[in-house]
């Protein structure tokens, strides 16, 4: 009944100079979930940041917990500079309330049905400089299990004799 879903993406850092690092972007302790996590691909800027894309669909009354994890080109955990920046780019949709730490956020769907994307954004360099970094998972928010329905009748007519 509950799932956890790790996608474990490898991609490349912010600057050319830089060499391969990963990250992990985690949404997990969804219900009803009908079909299989997707991952959709990486998309890369050596000039600006790294974005990584996952796809999750869950219902209207559904909400997941968001969480990342980064590591070095050698597979050692390493944590961001300063607090990560949470948020959606469709609030009518999801609401995105991020842990004090900013490292993890419950994503709430907030009834209407479509898709919206959580973007993370952090910065990979540890020191005076920036090295943006940014972590995109899209959400697909679907109608729920039926909980009760309407019956409608047509206007009366007379019977065959």
């Amino acid at each position: 009944m509950f799932d956890t879903v790790v996608v474990n993406i490898n991609g490349c850092c912010a600057r050319p100079d830089r060499r391969r690092g990963r990250a992990w972007l985690t949404f997990g302790r969804f219900r009803e979930q009908s079909r299989p996590f997707v991952y959709t691909g990486i998309r890369s800027s050596r000039l600006k940041a790294l974005e990584v894309s996952v796809a999750l669909q869950m219902s209207s009354s559904q909400q997941t917990e968001g969480s990342f994890q980064l590591q070095d080109n050698r597979g050692n955990p390493t944590e961001p500079d300063g607090v990560p920046v949470w948020s959606t780019d469709n609030s009518d949709i999801l609401d995105v309330v991020p842990a004090a730490d900013g490292r993890s956020a419950v994503i709430k769907a907030k009834g209407p049905l479509g898709t919206a994307n959580v973007q993370v954004e952090c910065d990979a360099d540890l020191g005076t400089g920036v090295a943006p970094l940014i972590l995109l998972g899209e959400i697909t928010v679907t109608a729920g299990q039926a909980v009760t329905g309407t019956l409608t009748f047509a206007p009366p007519t007379e019977q065959p004799a």
